[in-house]
């Protein structure tokens, strides 16, 4: 049976979308790993996807284009296909763009702000073209699309402009039980008139190296002034 050129057509058209898917995954691979500094690494993996549709994009023109000299079904097949595609693409693009006007005109959180609702709660460190960045009770980050929060609003947990925020890192030794030193510090924060007791304290822990780990203190003060004595107050419980 002899095959018909149609066919080998086909066959290639399908090896080049191989290619290409190939060839952008391999460049994704290698670019995360040759750009070392976090700032070319946000920006290659904001762009990155632009860059991919827009290969994509042209690869389907020059698929129409060939497919209409040498197999006009398929060209047309493609076609409606591009055609369906782009119109997908115009309605997320817009999507994420009204979210984002709408986010930030019924918003007032800022970088800093501790924030929860009935999926999230954490403080803002970094607010992005199309997501906000929260850091987690536990020291991990999450990144939080705009549309996932814009019908189910984070809400700030300090409770009052007069309260100032509190954060410090003390490092431990590996050796020093964990458990009681946590107990000591919300003992300590509890009853310590110095901090509110609107907002619960929080308290993590992270791993620094074989020999020593972090722990961060997070609270609400009365007086930005007690910000010394209170990291004085919590220094002795780590050197009693």
């Amino acid at each position: 049976m002899e095959l018909s050129p149609s066919f080998f057509n086909i066959i290639k058209f399908v090896l080049l979308i191989l290619i290409v898917l190939l060839s952008l995954k391999t460049i994704n691979f290698f670019a995360k790993r040759l750009l070392k500094q976090q700032q070319f690494r946000s920006f290659w993996n904001r762009y990155f996807s632009v860059f991919e549709l827009f290969v994509w994009l042209v690869f389907g023109l020059l698929s129409i284009e060939f497919f209409t000299v040498n197999n006009i079904i398929i060209a047309v097949i493609i076609a409606v296909v591009f055609t369906l595609v782009v119109f997908v693409l115009i309605y997320f693009y817009f999507k994420e763009i009204l979210v984002r006007i709408f986010f930030k005109l019924t918003t007032d959180i800022t970088v800093g702000d501790e924030v929860k609702n009935e999926n999230y709660a954490g403080k803002i460190i970094q607010i992005e073209y199309n997501q906000l960045v929260l850091e987690n009770a536990d020291g991990s980050q999450a990144g939080i699309p705009f549309s996932k929060i814009i019908f189910n609003p984070l809400i700030k947990q300090s409770p009052s402009p007069h309260l100032h925020r509190f954060e410090s890192v003390f490092t431990v030794p590996v050796s020093s039980d964990r458990n009681s030193i946590q107990q000591q510090i919300i003992s300590l924060l509890q009853s310590d008139l110095r901090v509110s007791g609107a907002v619960e304290p929080k308290i993590s822990f992270s791993e620094l190296n074989e020999s020593t780990y972090q722990i961060k203190v997070i609270a609400f003060l009365f007086n930005p002034a007690d910000t010394e004595p209170l990291r004085e107050s919590l220094k002795k419980i780590f050197t009693d």
